[in-house]
């Protein structure tokens, strides 16, 4: 390929938009997939981060349901070995009861549930209304005496004006009840379980909440975060307290700002029938990977323009180029003055056509045209008249002559005709008309009109023919006996 075609084909405006668009595609597709692929990292990030909080959260809550039931079980021990005796008056239970607060350090207090719904001291006095009265609002009354295993009966957190936070009550069915059939309870203070939980959840909108098992709120943090749990519609049976809840997945959590899109992480603990869900805003979480998607997306814009500029100055170059290359190989292979091709091109063409003509043993024919007596013209009238004449020969033979014939000068005087699939007969027939056409020609000048005529020499290719000068030689040869015999005639060779 000719480097003017190598240009010409990469100047197409459909090439260079091509492999713009291509290039353009490849970046803004690694763009997409890194964005998708990080997304999702971000997302395995925020799975795995609610896990070990959620982990941290459980132990820590087993940690205080472990000292709540340790408590209970130490105080239901001693009325199982005391049936007789009433704890609210014996200094040995009372001096359990100390023991026991200063083992939970004052994070469980004992207290004793009458069967007509009074709650005592441990240490003994006066009944406990405040507390007695926010435990018949709830329903820990209830499931505290239709329990019929050794679990933790777990109830609503109680406030009561005399407690500075808000305490849990837990307790156990007694097997063998004391004088005047007591349950024994404790209060687990949830101040203790809230900070727990605020060191873990995952700032600034993540929370952690703990449910129990119909989806009454117990603790959490920030404390407001269990208010919104309790006004959502998520419930989770005994059923549902399996392993296959712990599955990250983007929930809808009512909050006083109104509905804002949350991942969380359910946690069953089914041994006390407790749920801990962990969540965290669904903007806080992605805000890394957005920040990160953004300056992606602007480097992408940033290297998306320059490209695009410089295809299209590219493009503007390539075909300035590729013009510049045409003009230099239309004036290497053409004649200027006459508008035919050069020696050196004709004999170009005249090669592939001569290989073609023999691969499909088509006929060939050429002529070679000399003007008679041109110097005698340019000496007698001047080499602008002489210019004339070769114009006007170009321009009768170009007339005579199909679009697959080839015309060139191939020197001062001289023309030579390629005739691809043409046989001497029909050669000499266009031979002769160009003849009679040059013959009509008359140039007007200062010194009077100036008429002119050729003479021509004939050959065709044969197929022992080795090279083109062969063919060359022999036109040539036609030419000479034809400018011999006298001119204004044609000769076959």
């Amino acid at each position: 390929m000719k480097t003017g075609d190598n240009l010409e084909s990469w100047a197409r405006p459909r090439t260079v938009v091509l492999l713009t668009m291509v290039l353009l595609g490849a970046l803004w597709t690694a763009v997409l997939l890194s964005a998708v692929a990080d997304r999702e990292d971000t997302l395995t990030a925020t799975g795995q981060a609610l896990q070990r909080a959620n982990r941290a959260i459980e132990e820590q809550t087993r940690l205080h349901m472990r000292l709540a039931g340790l408590a209970l079980a130490a105080a239901q021990a001693w009325l199982d070995e005391h049936p007789g005796e009433d704890p609210r008056s014996n200094a040995a239970f009372h001096a359990l009861h100390a023991r026991l607060r200063t083992a939970t350090d004052s994070a469980v207090e004992i207290l004793l549930l009458a069967a007509d719904g009074n709650v005592f001291a441990a240490a003994g006095g006066e009944p406990q209304a405040e507390i007695a009265a926010a435990l018949a609002a709830s329903d820990f009354n209830d499931l505290a005496r239709q329990s019929q295993t050794t679990e933790l009966v777990i109830g609503t957190p109680l406030r009561t004006p005399a407690a500075a936070h808000p305490r849990l009550p837990i307790a156990r069915r007694l097997e063998n009840p004391g004088a005047g059939g007591y349950i024994v309870l404790a209060l687990l203070d949830l101040s203790r379980l809230n900070a727990g939980y605020e060191e873990q959840r995952q700032k600034p909108g993540g929370s952690i909440a703990l449910l129990r098992r119909d989806g009454t709120p117990l603790a959490g943090a920030p404390v407001d975060a269990q208010l919104g749990l309790a006004q959502s519609d998520q419930r989770t049976k005994d059923d549902d307290l399996t392993d296959a809840s712990k599955a990250t997945r983007t929930s809808s959590v009512l909050t006083n700002d109104g509905a804002t899109s949350e991942f969380s992480l359910q946690s069953p603990m089914p041994d006390y029938r407790l749920l801990i869900v962990g969540t965290v805003d669904r903007a806080d979480a992605l805000a890394p990977w957005l920040r990160h998607t953004i300056w992606v997306v602007l480097l992408a814009l940033g290297m998306t323009i320059p490209l695009a500029v410089v295809a299209y100055r590219s493009l503007h170059l390539l075909r300035v180029v590729a013009r510049h290359e045409a003009e230099l190989q239309h004036l290497a292979t053409t004649d200027r003055l006459t508008g035919t091709f050069t020696r050196q091109h004709f004999v170009e063409i005249l090669k592939e056509e001569l290989a073609h003509a023999g691969r499909r043993h088509l006929p060939l024919t050429v002529l070679s045209f000399d003007i008679d007596f041109f110097k005698r013209i340019n000496d007698g009238y001047g080499h602008s008249v002489g210019d004339q004449v070769l114009i006007a020969f170009a321009k009768v033979a170009k007339a005579c002559l199909r679009d697959v014939d080839v015309l060139g000068r191939v020197s001062s005087g001289e023309f030579s005709i390629l005739l691809p699939n043409t046989d001497v007969q029909a050669a000499t027939v266009v031979a002769e008309r160009i003849r009679r056409g040059v013959a009509a020609i008359s140039i007007a000048t200062e010194d009077g009109t100036v008429q002119f005529t050729v003479s021509a020499g004939v050959s065709a290719a044969r197929p022992d023919d080795r090279s083109v000068d062969e063919i060359i030689k022999r036109v040539a040869q036609a030419l000479h006996e034809a400018t011999s015999a006298g001119h204004d005639r044609i000769s076959i060779v």
